[in-house]
């Protein structure tokens, strides 16, 4: 992700604000200087001209490995878990823009890969297992898992969820519980 130098700086004083409030609740001095030293070294990395955002991602690495192991009653974890989370935001900064890849960021910040995201399955793009799965459920109307099992001698019970699944991501079929058990509608979309 390509930002801003503004954005950057921005990031950049978050991070460095919180990093300093977390090691400033830091009751053991060795924790508290490897924390401030890596945060001075991410500022010299970020003032220098020619930025290398390799050895700046490996710095903000570094700082966040100190914050995962660092043993909660040595500081106030809130602050511990703000700065991993500015710090997290640094290093997403830095990523390079995505090419060629189907997980292109949108406006929106969607990627494209959600269940939501997809469009709706169109009847001659079903496999037969599928399409064999959801005549089953019209004819039985409340279908449960272990009858469609059942009825499909061929078919591993790993397979017809995998297809219940992507049925219900297509919008093809509605999954309901009722008291204990699962039951399967077909959907009309005409």
């Amino acid at each position: 992700m390509s930002v801003s130098q503004d954005d950057l700086i921005s990031r950049l004083n978050d991070f460095l604000f919180t990093l300093a409030r977390a090691a400033a609740s830091v009751k053991d001095n060795v924790w508290a200087q490897a924390l401030m030293g890596h945060g001075e070294r991410i500022v010299q990395l970020v003032t220098r001209a020619s930025a290398d955002s390799v050895r700046l991602a490996l710095s903000l690495n570094a700082v966040d490995e100190l914050l995962r192991l660092m043993p909660r009653a040595l500081a106030d974890y809130k602050l511990v878990l703000h700065a991993r989370k500015a710090g997290l935001a640094m290093r997403y900064a830095l990523l390079p823009p995505l090419e060629n890849s189907k997980f292109q960021h949108r406006p929106d910040g969607s990627t494209g890969e959600s269940g939501l995201d997809r469009e709706v399955a169109k009847p001659s793009a079903m496999s037969k297992n599928k399409e064999a799965i959801l005549n089953f459920i019209r004819r039985t109307q409340r279908a449960r898992a272990k009858d469609i099992v059942d009825s499909f001698h061929g078919l591993s019970q790993r397979t017809v969820k995998r297809n219940l699944k992507e049925l219900i991501m297509s919008g093809r079929v509605q999954k309901r519980s009722e008291h204990k058990a699962v039951y399967y509608f077909a959907i009309d979309l005409n």
